[in-house]
């Protein structure tokens, strides 16, 4: 019942963009878009927590950052020559 309920409220929320002068194509996009936007925050708070228990801190430095802690044992130091 819920998710009837939820799919009549991203249908209404088309309509209205199109009655607005949107393109049918970009009304699904704001619609699917808003849609999936908790889902996105989700995984981008689930990625942070498991990047702090890896110790690098999300916001300050890039990956690259983080991999100067552990070099490549290969030997190839892609991450610290774009650190230079």
């Amino acid at each position: 019942m819920a998710r009837a309920a939820a799919d009549n409220r991203s249908n209404r929320l088309v309509q209205g963009l199109v009655k607005l002068g949107l393109p049918l194509s970009l009304g699904c996009t704001v619609g699917l878009a808003i849609r999936y936007l908790p889902t996105a925050y989700g995984l981008y708070v689930s990625i942070g927590e498991a990047a702090a228990g890896a110790s690098w801190i999300v916001g300050q430095g890039g990956l690259c950052s983080g991999a100067l802690l552990y070099p490549d044992p290969g030997g190839d130091d892609h991450c610290l020559a774009a650190a230079e």
